[in-house]
C-alpha cells in the first residue's frame, strides 16, 4: 500500500470487512489478496453487521469481557462450551460458570437469527439473479 497511512488500528467484524470489500469492489477492481479476503469472508461471516454489533453490545455488558474477545466470539458463534473457553482462554479471561451459560445462550440466540436472515438472504439473491436473466 504504497502512498497509504495508518491512520487507526481497530478491530472489526468479518461483517464490517465484508461491507468494506464490497464497497471497494464497487468502486473499482481489487487486487488478489482483497478478492482472497472477499471469498474468505463470503464464506465465513455467520451474522450481517447489525446483528454482529448488537451481539457484541451484549457481550461488553458481561464483566470481564473485552472488545477483542467479544468480536472473535460474534465471528465464530462457538457451538460448545469447550470452544468458547478456548476463545476465552487465549485471551487470558477468566468467567465464572453463569457468565459463560449467559454468552452461550446469545450466542445460540444469535445463531439461530443467522440461520433464519442467511436463507433469507439466499432467497433474495436468487430472486435478484432470476431478475437480471430475464432482463
Amino acid at each position: 500500500m504504497v502512498g497509504r497511512k495508518e491512520l487507526e488500528i481497530k478491530p472489526i467484524t468479518l461483517a464490517e470487512v465484508y461491507e468494506i470489500m464490497q464497497q471497494r469492489l464497487q468502486e473499482s477492481e481489487i487486487g488478489y489478496e482483497q478478492q482472497t479476503t472477499l471469498s474468505y469472508v463470503e464464506k465465513f461471516k455467520k451474522l450481517n453487521k447489525k446483528q454482529s454489533q448488537e451481539l457484541i453490545e451484549k457481550l461488553l455488558e458481561i464483566e470481564g469481557m473485552n472488545l477483542e474477545t467479544a468480536i472473535k466470539i460474534a465471528d465464530i458463534l462457538p457451538k460448545f462450551k469447550e470452544t468458547l473457553l478456548l476463545i476465552l482462554a487465549k485471551d487470558k479471561i477468566i468467567l465464572d460458570d453463569s457468565k459463560i451459560e449467559q454468552i452461550m445462550k446469545y450466542v445460540k440466540e444469535y445463531e439461530d437469527k443467522a440461520r433464519y436472515s442467511s436463507s433469507s438472504e439466499e432467497k433474495e439473491k436468487e430472486k435478484k439473479e432470476a431478475k437480471d436473466k430475464k432482463e
